[in-house]
C-alpha cells in the first residue's frame, strides 16, 4: 500500500458480444448517477447500449449507474445475460454494483479529444465495480471530491453472479425485485 494513491474505481472489465445491445437495470436511473450523484428515483429502467453513451464537449466517462441491484444485457430475441449484485460481498456494500456498458473503451474516452476520433470497439465493454471515485465539482467544476467519495488504497472486493437468462423478466417480479 505504500506509495498507492487512491482510486478511481474497482472491479472488472469485460468485452461483451454486441448483439446483446438492450439494456435492462433495477436502481437509480434512468440517467446516469455517480456515487456523488445518486439522487434519482429507483426503479426498473429499460435502454440500449448505444444510448449509455452521452456525447460530452470532450469524451470522458459516462452511462455509469451507482446502487444497481442487477442487470441485463439482451439479444433481439430477449436471451442474454444477467448480473445480480452481491452488496455483501462488496467493499461498499450502499452501492450495490456500479456499471456501465458502452461500444467505447476507458482508453478510447480518456485518449480522443473529440466524439468523431472514436471507433466503437466492435463489442459491448461491461463494467462492473464494487465501487467508483464521486465525480466532484460541489462548488466549482475544479474542486475534488469530498473525501468520503474517495477510494483509499485498501483491500477492496466485488462480489455478482453471472448468470445466461431467455428474457429480461425472468429476473424481476412484479416489484422489480431481482430473482435467482
Amino acid at each position: 500500500r505504500d506509495g498507492v494513491g487512491e482510486l478511481p474505481r474497482f472491479g472488472v472489465r469485460m468485452g461483451v458480444n454486441p448483439a446483446l445491445a438492450g439494456l435492462t437495470w433495477y436502481g437509480p436511473g434512468p440517467e446516469e448517477t455517480t456515487w456523488d450523484r445518486d439522487e434519482l428515483p429507483v426503479g426498473a429502467w429499460t435502454s440500449r447500449v448505444d444510448e449509455q453513451y452521452f456525447q460530452y464537449s470532450e469524451p470522458q466517462e459516462t452511462g455509469t449507474h451507482v446502487s444497481t441491484r442487477w442487470l441485463a444485457l439482451t439479444g433481439a430475441d430477449g436471451a442474454g445475460l444477467a448480473v445480480f449484485a452481491d452488496p455483501e460481498g462488496c467493499s461498499v456494500p450502499e452501492q450495490a454494483l456500479t456499471f456501465s456498458a458502452l461500444p467505447y473503451s476507458t482508453e478510447d474516452l480518456e485518449q480522443a479529444k473529440y466524439a468523431w476520433e472514436m471507433a466503437p470497439a466492435g463489442f459491448t465493454w461491461l463494467t462492473l465495480d464494487t465501487a467508483m471515485m464521486g465525480v466532484g465539482g460541489d462548488n466549482s467544476w475544479g474542486a475534488r471530491e469530498k473525501g468520503v467519495y474517495r477510494l483509499r488504497p485498501q483491500p477492496h472486493r466485488v462480489s455478482f453472479l453471472l448468470k445466461p437468462i431467455g428474457s429480461a423478466s425472468e429476473i424481476r417480479d412484479r416489484r422489480g425485485r431481482a430473482v435467482r
